[in-house]
C-alpha cells in the first residue's frame, strides 16, 4: 500500500500537548479504548492522563487524535501519543512510554483501521517537524502491526528490537493446563510448599471484591512492595511521592469502573504475596501490572503459588480472555508458569524523503552484514 499524498476530506487530525488539551478529548477517546484492534490499557484516559499529571507534565510529549467525520459525527479512530527524542543527533519521535507503561502500542479504531495508519504515516510525511518515527514496545503479532504492514510496503522502514514475553491465554481446566505446563515433581514440590507454609498460620487467598477499599489493597501493596530489595534499592514506587500518587490516583479511577483485579496470597490476615492486574475497557483482556512479596517467606515461593490461584482464577473468568505479562523476556518465574507469548518490537519508521531512504538503506545494509559475520542480534 503507497503513503498518501493528501488526507481524505473526511479526515482531520487534532494535537494534545498538555492536560488541558488532552481532557478535551476524554470521551471519544473512552469510546475509541472500547473498540481498539489491539487492547492497550497503558494508553487508555486513565493509566494515561495520570501519568502525565503524576511525572510527564515538563516531558516533551506530543498526542495524536485522528477523527474521521462518519454519519453526521465525528469518531476518533486513532490515538497516538509520542515522546521527542532527547538523545544527542535524535531526529525523531518515539511512542509514549515510561516507568509503568508496558506496552506502546497505538490505539486504532477495529472498524477504521486502514485509515487510521494512514493518517499516521501521512502526518509522519507531511506535517511531522522530525524525520523518524520510533514505535517503541509494539506488540508486533497483533492486529495493528498486521495493518501497518502493508502500508509500510515499499517504505524505509527497519525492526530495531524483536523479542518474545509470556502471555496466558484463558485455561480450559487449570489442573490440565498445570499438568501440561509443569513436571510432575515440580507440581509436587508447591503443593508441599503450600502445605507447610500453612503450617505457619491460617493460609488464605483474598481478592477485592467490589465496593471494597482500593486504596486500602494499593497501600498494602505499596508496603509490601517496598518492605523487599525494591524498597532498599530505591526501586519500589513508594520510594518516590510521583509514583506512589501515580498508584493511588490510577487504581482509584480504574476501580470505579472494575478494571482492577488485587489478589492477595495471605498469612493469619497479613499478605505475604499480592498481585495487581488491570483490565482494559472491554475487561476481556488483562495486563499483569504489579506483583509483590514478603521476602521472609521466600523459602515458601509465595509469588509462586500465588502465580498458581491467578491461573486458576483466570480458568473461571467468564470474560477474559488472556493476560500479558508485561514481563521481562525469559522470566524465570513466568515464562516457566505461562505458556503462551506475545510478540514485541521496536521498529524505526522514516518519512518519505530521498535523504531518510539513503540512510535507512544504509542501515538495512549494516544489519545484513552483521548477520552474514553472526555479530546481528
Amino acid at each position: 500500500m503507497s503513503h498518501i499524498r493528501q488526507l481524505p476530506a473526511n479526515i482531520f487530525i487534532e494535537t494534545a500537548q498538555s492536560p488541558r488539551e488532552l481532557e478535551k478529548h476524554l470521551g471519544n477517546w473512552q469510546s475509541l479504548s472500547i473498540q481498539a484492534l489491539d487492547a492497550n490499557i497503558f494508553y487508555e484516559p486513565a493509566p494515561f492522563l495520570t501519568a502525565i499529571n503524576s511525572f510527564a507534565q515538563d516531558w516533551n510529549y506530543l498526542c495524536l487524535f485522528i477523527y474521521k467525520k462518519h454519519h453526521n459525527n465525528n469518531v476518533l479512530i486513532g490515538f497516538l501519543p509520542l515522546l521527542a527524542e532527547t538523545a544527542k543527533r535524535s531526529n525523531s519521535y518515539r511512542t509514549f512510554t515510561h516507568l509503568h507503561c508496558y506496552l506502546s502500542t497505538p490505539l486504532v479504531h477495529s472498524a477504521f483501521a486502514e485509515e487510521a495508519i494512514g493518517a499516521m504515516l501521512y502526518w509522519l510525511d507531511y506535517t511531522c517537524d522530525r524525520q523518524q518515527l520510533s514505535l517503541y514496545r509494539l506488540q508486533s503479532d497483533g492486529e495493528f502491526f498486521k495493518r501497518l504492514k502493508g502500508h509500510l510496503h515499499g517504505r524505509m522502514h527497519r525492526i530495531e528490537q524483536r523479542y518474545e514475553r509470556a502471555l496466558l491465554s484463558r485455561p480450559q481446566d487449570t489442573n490440565t493446563y498445570l499438568e501440561q505446563q509443569l513436571p510432575k515433581h515440580k507440581r509436587k514440590e508447591y503443593q508441599r510448599l503450600r502445605r507447610r507454609l500453612s503450617e505457619q498460620g491460617s493460609l488464605s487467598i483474598e481478592y477485592m471484591q467490589p465496593g471494597s477499599d482500593p486504596e486500602r489493597w494499593a497501600e498494602q501493596f505499596m508496603t509490601l512492595e517496598s518492605s523487599g530489595w525494591k524498597g532498599e534499592r530505591g526501586f519500589a514506587m513508594a520510594n518516590r511521592v510521583e509514583h506512589t500518587d501515580f498508584f493511588f490516583e490510577m487504581i482509584d479511577t480504574l476501580a470505579k469502573n472494575g478494571q482492577v483485579v488485587f489478589l492477595a496470597l495471605q498469612l493469619d490476615g497479613q499478605p505475604v504475596a499480592m498481585k495487581c492486574n488491570l483490565l482494559d475497557s472491554s475487561k476481556r483482556y488483562g495486563f499483569a501490572f504489579k506483583i509483590a512479596y514478603d521476602e521472609h517467606y521466600s523459602a515458601y515461593s509465595p509469588g509462586v503459588l500465588l502465580e498458581l490461584e491467578n491461573i486458576d482464577s483466570l480458568s473461571k473468568s467468564p470474560t477474559i480472555e488472556w493476560i500479558d505479562s508485561c514481563a521481562d523476556p525469559k522470566h524465570p518465574m513466568i515464562d516457566k508458569l505461562w505458556k503462551d507469548r506475545r510478540e514485541i518490537s521496536h521498529i524505526l519508521i522514516n518519512r518519505q524523503t530521498r535523504a531518510s531512504k539513503l540512510k535507512m538503506g544504509w542501515l538495512k545494509l549494516l544489519d545484513s552484514r552483521k548477520t552474514k559475520t553472526g555479530t546481528g542480534l
